[in-house]
């Protein structure tokens, strides 16, 4: 299957799904690799790769020197390809600085505003912005564009942003920053990835760190990852739905409402339709990544990776996520004993359901044959639930009576086709009866009786066949001699 997609560029580009899963792998691979040059960073790595698979933002607060700048430098450093432009933003930041300054040459020979891009956001498929809210409000609320829509404008002209994703720190913890963070609500929700990184604690990992600080020029070079892998994968998950299945859309439905009521019960914002949406692809993610074409009940843990916004949700996000999966697994459950049941009633329907008693020689034959068809179909079907596995055997062994029952009569009618035997033999009658006999014997040598009441039949009905046979032979050959 050829899967269409749209590039940075927003040129459709095509893909298979053995090319997506290959460019997922190789995602896979290299932030796994990334994990392990850092202690106690897992969830901003993951946070990372997951951002960049479905073109979201990421914001990193936490102390000076906790280690965020490395990681993000390490991540954005090795990406094959990409264009990645990176600033340190101040209160004193200019959109000039961040978005290109005007080409001055162009305003006086030619007239026209344009802007030097070379170097701008406007450019990149990768932005850091260190110190995020260092920034001055106004640079902030004009990089939404680039951020959400991917479009600036800059004067008479519209820019396309090839950007994958915005990955910005600051020193600045945004629970600590009530009067601002209502006043940067739009802007902090661009960023659906948020995550709080501490200093490393446990003393284990801090000698590891030291270790692995001091042994770097023996580190390993990173996997090869390629601009083009994340804006494949992240292509095909923005633009084919994966969530397929009915009942994994009710249970994500489900677990964003009954987690968003607990965070108001705890006295935290409610979650917003912004987040509600995006949140689904991360199920998207977690199906890609483990080579699936469809989303599962599994995926639904990873839609945390977005919902959980503060250290109390873990707990609340755990329990309505298990509420929902008992509840949906089961209704999936019954939906699936209900389509093979469906497909047993449909194998069934084929079944004939004649009078046998009232059944001539050939219509046996011929039931035989469609009871057998039937019989084919139903040892090929292996139903996986208790329910109609039980039905389905009852099924086997119905057809199987019948087929065995069908012998009996069978044998009774051929037996009722033999003309009888007078005393005396008409000799202008002798070829015609010997017929009659051999094939009436050759019928039921066709029959392989399935009962022990059938065999017994069979087996007299040949006795019959095999001394009418004999006689009219005797007969036969007498007359011939005379």
């Amino acid at each position: 299957m050829t899967l269409n997609y749209r590039d940075l560029e927003g040129i459709t580009r095509t893909a298979t799904w053995a090319e997506v899963f290959e460019s997922a792998k190789r995602i896979q691979d290299f932030f796994a690799a990334v994990r392990h040059r850092f202690v106690e960073r897992d969830d901003l790595v993951r946070k990372i790769k997951y951002a960049f698979m479905i073109r979201e933002h990421v914001l990193i607060d936490g102390p000076t020197g906790a280690g965020k700048s490395a990681v993000l430098n390490t991540v954005l450093d090795n990406i094959e390809g990409a264009n990645v432009w990176s600033m340190d933003l101040t209160k004193f930041t200019t959109d000039t600085q961040v978005f290109g300054a005007y080409d001055v040459k162009k305003m006086k020979e030619e007239g026209r505003t344009e802007h030097i891009t070379d170097g701008s956001v406007l450019e990149a498929n990768f932005a850091k912005g260190g110190e995020f809210l260092d920034a001055n409000d106004p640079l902030l609320r004009s990089l939404l564009g680039a951020m959400n829509e991917r479009v600036v404008r800059r004067g008479p002209k519209e820019y396309r942003v090839p950007l994958i994703s915005f990955v910005a720190d600051t020193n600045f913890r945004i629970d600590d920053l009530p009067g601002r963070r209502q006043q940067l609500a739009a802007v902090l929700d661009r960023f659906l990835f948020q995550i709080t990184v501490e200093y490393v604690k446990d003393p284990k990992n801090r000698y590891r760190m030291l270790e692995m600080a001091l042994e770097e020029a023996k580190r390993p070079p990173l996997p090869p990852l390629h601009v083009n892998d994340v804006v494949r994968v992240s292509g095909v998950l923005l633009e084919h739905d994966l969530m397929t299945d009915r009942y994994v859309r009710e249970a994500y439905q489900e677990l964003t409402l009954k987690f968003s009521e607990a965070r108001v019960m705890a006295g935290r914002a409610p979650l917003s339709d912004r987040r509600f949406i995006k949140a689904a692809h991360t199920l998207e993610v977690g199906a890609i990544l483990h080579g699936r074409q469809v989303c599962t009940f599994d995926d639904l843990q990873y839609a945390a990776h977005v919902l959980v916004q503060h250290p109390d949700d873990a707990a609340l996000f755990e329990t309505a996520k298990n509420e929902v999966i008992e509840k949906w697994a089961a209704k999936a459950q019954r939906r699936e004993i209900d389509i093979e049941m469906a497909r047993l009633a449909e194998i069934l329907a084929n079944r004939p359901n004649p009078d046998l008693t009232q059944l001539p020689y050939s219509d046996l034959v011929r039931t035989v044959d469609e009871l057998t068809a039937v019989l084919g179909h139903l040892e090929t079907f292996e139903p996986q639930s208790v329910e109609v596995r039980a039905d389905h055997t009852k099924a086997l062994t119905g057809i199987h009576d019948t087929l065995a029952l069908i012998d009996g009569f069978m044998v009774q009618r051929l037996v009722e086709k033999l003309p009888p035997l007078p005393d005396v033999l008409d000799p202008a009658h002798l070829t015609a009866l010997i017929r009659s006999y051999q094939h009436v014997e050759g019928e039921l040598r066709n029959i392989t009786p399935k009962s022990d009441k059938a065999r017994a039949e069979w087996v007299k009905a040949l006795e019959i066949t095999g001394m009418g046979i004999a006689r009219i032979q005797v007969e036969f050959l007498g007359k011939k001699a005379v």
